[in-house]
């Protein structure tokens, strides 16, 4: 929530400064926590890299290629043990930002991004749907309590990018970063990693 609310003008530094994205990062490369708590921190840096994407990829840029290859591998991994469905789609996102990057490790992993994505747009398309003014199952005599905290859940859902952005539109242009940040011929070469199937279908839904 923090983090929804607050630009990076404010609260980079001291995200930077708190050492916390590298606290996560670890939690996540070591695996020593139950997969509920390690969902929360990799659901935290998934956050991260949607709202402040910039900072997300040089944090992960810095990171030694085996290292952030184990990180993007558990990462990825952790997207099953995620229900709820606003949280899965931060994670495709989070994914998506992270691998417009040259670092071998995070690029090993687009094999394993691919389903996901092909999962969530087929699932979800390009946005949730939203709450609607009124929950159709609560009774009627809520009245106007009801309406106003679900303006206010209305207001905060179009205020995240989980929401808000257009996935298709962020994994387009992510994969473009990534093709000029990495050279067209080094870029094919990536691509030829992910299963034939998958990628077909992921072109077909980015179309």
């Amino acid at each position: 929530m923090i983090v929804q609310c607050v630009p990076f003008e404010a609260g980079g530094k001291a995200i930077i400064d708190s050492n916390v994205l590298w606290t996560a990062f670890t939690f996540i490369v070591e695996k020593k926590e139950a997969e509920l708590a390690l969902v929360h921190h990799a659901g935290f840096l998934s956050r991260i890299a949607v709202h402040y994407p910039q900072l997300f990829r040089e944090f992960v840029l810095a990171q030694e290629a085996t290292l952030a290859g184990t990180f993007a591998k558990n990462w990825v991994d952790l997207f099953d043990d995620v229900g709820n469905v606003a949280q899965r789609r931060l994670f495709a996102l989070g994914f998506a930002v992270a691998i417009a990057t040259t670092n071998d490790g995070i690029l090993e992993a687009l094999p394993l991004m691919v389903p996901v994505w092909n999962e969530i747009m087929s699932d979800t398309g390009s946005s949730l749907v939203y709450f609607s003014d009124v929950d159709d199952d609560l009774p009627d005599d809520y009245g106007e309590v009801v309406v106003a905290e679900n303006k206010r859940r209305q207001l905060l859902l179009n205020a995240d990018p989980a929401h808000k952005f257009d996935i298709k539109h962020v994994l387009a242009d992510s994969m473009n970063e990534c093709e000029r940040l990495n050279g067209a011929d080094r870029f094919h070469a990536i691509v030829a990693r992910v299963d034939a199937a998958d990628f077909e279908d992921f072109k077909n839904q980015l179309s």
